[in-house]
């Protein structure tokens, strides 16, 4: 459901148990927000058959040249608790 919605120059990537990562190449933090909402929504409305509805939260974030790898994913990681904590089915960017 997740790639039918992102371009074929994306990144979906399981990080670990539950979590994903989306790499989105050329893309400004705006833009990825407003992907992640685009998916959060497809997910929200989604009918999955199990009489239920299932909902995601995201955090978003976009490359600093003065970061490297370990420290963005502790950023977004950082915004995904925030969105989880404030209500979940959110999206939240850094």
């Amino acid at each position: 459901m997740v790639r039918e919605n992102i371009r074929v120059t994306d990144g979906l990537f399981r990080w670990g148990g539950e979590e994903f990562i989306l790499i989105l190449p050329d893309a400004n933090l705006e833009s990825a927000k407003d992907v992640a909402e685009k998916i959060r929504n497809i997910i929200q409305y989604h009918d999955f058959g199990i009489g239920q509805k299932i909902t995601i939260s995201l955090g978003v974030g976009e490359y600093r040249p003065d970061e490297n790898t370990d420290q963005i994913i502790i950023r977004v990681d950082n915004a995904l608790l925030e969105a989880k904590s404030t209500g979940r089915n959110r999206v939240v960017a850094c």
